[in-house]
């Protein structure tokens, strides 16, 4: 259990925190995973405004033209993202990973798993994507609720935890900004969401803090409460989970140490130059082309009335001088930008005819200028550049430039993309891991954990691509165990069904001449390397099963070796005393 010093420790630390108005982050590394997930938000979540990229790149913008930015801004880098994020999907390829897991626990994470259609979908949706656009944001193992139950004891209703129902943990993700204290296999204080009832002004208000402090052996509620200036907090246990380990991981990324603060940049992170770039361009460029159709005007203007140019007016009533009213400060000092016109100042008038002296204006006195479009397209082929090659700089190809191949026939072949792939999916299924086994633990109090094995390859292959690798393996001799995994791939990519799977996997472990031809067979039979009901078998494996399945539906589900091999044996062996079907071409080669 965590010490009491320990959250002690973490309330006086969060209260010294609240207290200091000037600081809006926690700690130097939870602003710097802020900040990064921030800047990768603009191009990773729909609707993010960059408001920080066009502040920087242009600041002498006004607020209505920032104002006009933002109204019609349009997010022309996600579509991108989207399409990297379709390159990394390859991970999740089931062709190339394996899930080896108790078939009770398989129910939990693929039909009652409570907070999503089934775990695996979650984690390959959402921590896939989670881990590039926050990789310092934290997963954690928690009990989905806490069963409870009323009990009577001298007279008085307690509700304690009910022991005699199963824990449902789920898999939760909190954002970094909401990550206060991170210390790997250790501790975790993250910010929940839902706020405590507190006073404040003297009323009382849904305001108050709400962390969750998780530790190897379990997880606490800290939960402010009385007056909101006072920051007190009440420290509450919320689950003894006794796992020995820390139930919560950063997703995590790139390692970097800066100063105190460890964390994680993002392996897109590289492409965040040129996508910054590309949506100032793209913005400057829709206001560029609007700001096309009205031809940039000049003409004369005189002082501001109001501060005589001067930029300032004097209020009397504080006795001190203010921003004029009339230009907002301007005076005669025009600032360039796209939404402006620009403004020559009108010369002084003739003091002796009390006129302007329209001999020394220049004609005409006002006049039009319209943008070159050769910079409009510069703009458009620039912003278009810098969205492609953003990604090219990580080895992600997202044109749609034909290279000879199908999507589903291209196969990874430069080292530095593959050697990525394999990086990320190598900590995204070892994060599967612990959180499958996390959940086993908390649910049964079991060991028995999972066993998956992370891909190694990310080729994508269609069924006829299989088929034809099947082939040659088969014509060059390669062994059985790899012509049977190959087969298996092949049938389940044509026939992609939960049951088309099991039984599958049935067959290739009950025919053991499952990848052999005929002629093989045949040579295995005449030195007496198999007997003649393994021929029969090989020959009517379907139609057998299918014939116990007509009687006993559940046939299928009952172990391969103890209940499946021995019925479809015998049934064989029928076969075998009656004489098989003699237009089998399999059935000649017995005889």
């Amino acid at each position: 259990m965590i010490q009491d010093s320990v959250l002690e420790h973490i309330v006086i630390k969060i209260r010294d925190w609240g207290k200091d108005n000037k600081k809006v982050y926690f700690s130097d590394e939870q602003e710097k995973t802020a900040k990064h997930a921030k800047e990768l938000s603009y191009h990773a979540v729909f609707g993010t405004f960059p408001e920080s990229i066009i502040k920087s790149a242009a600041p002498n913008e006004t607020e209505e033209e920032f104002k006009y930015r933002k109204e019609n801004y349009k997010q022309v880098t996600k579509p991108s993202w989207d399409k990297a994020l379709t390159f990394v999907y390859r991970i999740w390829n089931k062709q190339n990973y394996s899930i080896e897991i108790n078939e009770e626990y398989k129910e939990y994470f693929t039909d009652d798993y409570p907070k999503h259609e089934n775990y695996l979908s979650f984690f390959r949706d959402v921590v896939t994507k989670k881990k590039l656009s926050d990789p310092n944001s934290v997963a954690v193992v928690k009990p989905y609720y806490i069963p409870t139950k009323e009990v009577e004891e001298d007279g008085e209703i307690y509700e304690v935890v009910d022991q005699s129902e199963e824990i449902s943990p789920v898999l939760c993700i909190y954002d970094s900004k909401d990550v206060f204290i991170f210390e790997e296999g250790e501790l975790c204080v993250v910010k929940k969401k839902e706020n405590t009832e507190v006073v404040k002004n003297g009323s009382k208000v849904k305001e108050g803090m709400w962390f969750e402090v998780y530790g190897k052996d379990g997880i606490y509620y800290l939960k402010q409460y009385g007056d909101y200036d006072k920051f007190l907090f009440e420290v509450e246990e919320y689950y003894e989970h006794g796992y020995g380990s820390l139930p919560a991981w950063r997703l995590g990324g790139i390692p970097v140490s800066d100063g105190d603060a460890y964390y994680y940049h993002s392996y897109f992170s590289g492409a965040l130059p040129n996508l910054d770039q590309a949506v100032f361009l793209s913005s400057t460029l829709f206001a560029s082309i609007v700001k096309h159709g009205f031809p940039t005007r000049w003409y004369y203007e005189d002082d501001c009335a109001v501060c005589n140019g001067t930029g300032w007016e004097m209020d009397y009533e504080k006795d001190d001088k203010v921003r004029c009213s009339g230009c907002g400060g301007d005076g005669k000092k025009f600032t360039f930008s796209w939404g402006k016109d620009y403004k020559i100042q009108l010369p002084e008038n003739t003091a002796d005819a009390g006129r302007f002296d329209v001999g020394s204006l220049p004609s005409p006195p006002f006049g039009t200028e319209s943008p070159d479009t050769n910079v409009l397209e510069f703009l458009d082929n620039k912003t278009k550049d810098l969205i492609e090659t953003a990604f090219a700089n990580l080895n992600i190809d997202i044109s749609n430039t034909p290279n000879g191949q199908t999507a589903t026939e291209s196969k990874i072949d430069r080292e530095e993309a593959f050697s990525f792939l394999l990086q990320f999916s190598y900590e995204l299924f070892d994060l599967l891991g612990k959180s499958m086994n996390a959940m086993i633990f908390m649910r049964w109090g079991s060991e028995d954990f999972v066993k998956i094995t992370a891909p190694n390859e990310f080729t994508i292959r269609s069924s006829d691509a299989l088929t034809t690798e099947f082939s040659e393996a088969q014509t060059a001799g390669l062994p059985s165990p790899y012509l049977s995994k190959l087969l298996l791939e092949t049938t389940a990519q044509r026939f992609n069904n939960k049951g088309q799977e099991r039984l599958l996997e049935v067959v290739s472990n009950v025919d053991q001449l499952m990848t052999k031809n005929d002629v093989q067979i045949a040579s295995m039979k005449a030195i007496g390397a198999i007997q003649q009901w393994q021929v029969v078998l090989h020959a009517n494996i379907f139609g057998y099963i299918g014939e116990i399945m007509s009687e006993d539906e559940d046939f299928l589900e009952g172990d391969i070796y103890k209940d499946i091999l021995p019925k479809l044996k015998e049934r064989a062996q029928q076969d075998v005393i009656t004489g098989a079907d003699p237009n089998d071409t399999l059935a000649r080669l017995i005889q």
